[in-house]
């Protein structure tokens, strides 16, 4: 193997070893903050837990880029970026200075990429059939009256309701499920489901799934359990407010649960009775009165804002953070 390729080779491995190390820790801290809203409203439970998902792998990307942007620099002709040979007493996370392979660190980050190679492949599979499965339904369903979203009434008995897209926003929903709940189950799943794409939140599930990749688990299935179940509670409560009763809301998930049965359609897609059911129905019934005015959804201008933040102190500190992941390196070899 080349020198340049061993070099190459080296700066991936390590950099994926601190990845999944500082991935993992974040991700601890992450999830210690969302408990600190527990007794917040559910929509701004899931606006953090939004953020909290999230923020791991914006702090790798963003943490490494800059620890390696000396190197980068230098080799653009910025010579005054250099600043590994004042450095010497500890290894370097840079391509035109690499002191070879440290094999703790290159087990560790040997592990993270093929682990990330494979929740990768797992998760484009799984997203591509989450698509041809919307549109296989689709191509059978017609246009059906719906509310403030185009609802797509489905033949047969698929068990299904859930909402979808992320441009064209829409609710699927099987004819069977229509025909056999009350009215104001009706109203209330579909208000629900309305709710979710109010909230954006198959754009927000995209996000946070692809962002775990980087977190190891079971912190990713815990950080993605609570932003899963914080929006699912959040959109009860914007029901409630649509029908002007939590109680009707939580008749309408029951009856929808004993319906559809334990196991959804569409896995990946947001779906009204999913989550700790039980939970949720307490919570709808305890629910003194529904808000008046649905909540405008922060969660995508915070991750906005925690991204330009951690940006510009990356930029400002980039010497701070460089010798920090660096000596890091040095305590995983």
């Amino acid at each position: 193997m080349s020198a340049g390729l061993e070099a190459l080779l080296g700066v991936l491995l390590e950099s994926a070893a601190l990845a999944v190390v500082i991935a993992g820790g974040t991700a601890a801290l992450a999830l210690a903050v969302t408990s600190f809203f527990a007794a917040r409203s559910p929509a701004t439970r899931a606006d953090v837990a939004f953020v909290a998902a999230l923020a791991p792998a914006i702090i790798v990307l963003v943490g490494l880029a800059t620890a390696l942007s000396p190197s980068i620099l230098t080799a653009l002709g910025d010579s005054s970026a250099d600043h590994c040979p004042a450095h010497v007493h500890h290894p370097h996370l840079c391509v035109l200075h690499f002191s070879g392979l440290r094999p703790p660190a290159a087990l560790l980050g040997a592990i993270a990429v093929a682990a990330f190679a494979v929740r990768a492949g797992a998760f484009a599979l799984r997203r591509r059939r989450l698509a041809h499965g919307i549109a296989c339904l689709e191509a059978l369903g017609a246009p059906a009256p719906g509310g403030a979203f185009p609802l797509v009434r489905l033949p047969g008995d698929a068990r299904i309701c859930h909402a979808v897209g992320m441009r064209r926003r829409r609710v699927l929903v099987s004819g069977a499920l229509a025909d056999r709940l009350s009215t104001g189950a009706w109203a209330a799943l579909v208000a629900h489901e309305e709710e979710h794409l109010r909230r954006r939140d198959p754009v927000a599930l995209l996000l946070v799934e692809a962002a775990l990749l980087v977190v190891p688990p079971p912190l990713s299935g815990a950080l993605a359990r609570v932003f899963r179940e914080a929006a699912e509670r959040a959109c009860d409560h914007g029901a409630a407010r649509v029908v002007g009763d939590g109680v009707v809301v939580a008749e309408g998930l029951i009856e929808a649960a004993r319906i559809l049965g334990p196991r959804a359609a569409l896995p990946g897609a947001a779906a009204a009775a999913e989550g700790a059911l039980e939970t949720r129905v307490r919570d709808l019934i305890d629910l003194a009165a529904p808000p008046h005015a649905p909540r405008p959804v922060f969660g995508f201008a915070a991750a906005l804002g925690a991204l330009a933040l951690i940006v510009a102190v990356g930029a400002l500190q980039r010497d701070a953070v460089h010798h920090a992941l660096e000596t890091l390196l040095f305590y995983l070899s």
